[in-house]
């Protein structure tokens, strides 16, 4: 389906997986997140608030290195034809 949709519409895949962890930058977000957490909360509420609190003091500068970085990161999963990279 959405082969189809590119087709019609003139768009040309890039040569890559799609589903590369090293150009999506949440994955990053979700290790500080998980590196953050307690191994054992006694309630959802208690984990929804630790959560919150966590991604809440994320440094801007965290997020935009992330951005910034794209780029890069790019040019190394073409560079390694979809193989991993040191991201």
């Amino acid at each position: 389906m959405a082969n189809k949709f590119f087709e019609t519409n003139g768009f040309k895949p890039l040569p890559w997986p799609p589903q590369s962890p090293d150009l999506n930058l949440v994955e990053n977000v979700w290790a500080v997140l998980k590196a953050n957490l307690k191994l054992h909360y006694n309630n959802d509420k208690e984990l929804k608030e630790d959560v919150s609190k966590i991604l809440l003091h994320l440094k801007n500068s965290y997020i935009l290195d992330l951005y910034n970085s794209m780029s890069k990161r790019l040019l190394e999963v073409i560079k390694q034809k979809g193989g991993p990279t040191k991201y």
